[in-house]
């Protein structure tokens, strides 16, 4: 029998998607992670959602959409949060990726509001990992962590299978377990989602934290994990 070095605690939430964050879930899910004492405290990704900086932002009412109140509610989940570590998402690395984009109105905006992120992650001691299919994953205990990638009702089966892994993701925006995979779903209103309101799948969105323990053991690691959800709008129940 592989003796278990130790045990950490883990918790992991995402998408909470800058001001369309339900607060009230939100704190919910960290005082949660006060009270379990989780000394790996994951965002999933999705801190912002940049709705303003999206490709096909123009010409529609992304593009009026106001920047600063976005930023500083995502900046606040953070410092409320206190991450130990951070996968960026898709929404996230909008600001990245238009850094050498040719208007240099739009490059500076979001390379300034990017490098201010990644300086409070730093403050917060946070380790981040970019957006990126292989090298965008935590591994703690037998699990890779980390956004997700996939879209349609089965990429929670899909990539754990292509990973040939057990994972928990975010971006499904649904919370649900596929085996010893889990996905975290949201933290933000999906009311506030204007772009997903006429999406039958948007109707299977939900709340929800992932929590547990993992260890590593000299045979690669172990993990006992739970997922709690809720509905949109209501409180995912946990055991303290």
């Amino acid at each position: 029998m592989t003796p278990i070095r130790s045990w950490k605690r883990i918790a992991a939430i995402g998408c909470t998607h800058g001001d369309h964050v339900n607060w009230d879930v939100f704190k919910h899910c960290v005082a949660f992670m006060d009270r379990y004492k989780a000394e790996y405290r994951v965002h999933l990704g999705d801190v912002l959602d940049t709705a303003a900086f999206r490709s096909g932002a123009k010409g529609t009412k992304d593009e009026s959409r106001p920047i600063a109140p976005d930023y500083n509610a995502g900046i606040r989940a953070l410092q409320l949060m206190r991450p130990t570590h951070i996968t960026w998402g898709n929404h996230d690395v909008r600001l990245l990726d238009l850094m050498d984009h040719p208007s240099a109105i739009l490059s500076h905006a979001a390379g300034s509001l990017w490098n201010e992120l990644q300086a409070l992650a730093k403050k917060l001691g946070a380790k981040t990992r970019d957006y990126d299919i292989d090298d965008g994953w935590f591994t703690f205990g037998d699990t890779d962590w980390g956004h997700g990638y996939a879209f349609g009702l089965q990429c929670l089966r899909d990539t754990a299978n292509d990973r040939r892994r057990n994972i928990v993701q975010a971006h499904s925006h649904r919370a649900e377990q596929y085996k010893k995979s889990f996905s975290v779903g949201l933290q933000a209103n999906p009311r506030l989602l204007a772009y997903a309101r006429r999406r039958l799948a948007t109707r299977k969105w939900s709340h929800g934290c992932v929590f547990g323990e993992v260890a590593e053991t000299k045979t690669g690691g172990a993990s006992n994990l739970w997922l709690s959800s809720s509905e949109p709008g209501s409180l995912p129940p946990f055991p303290l």
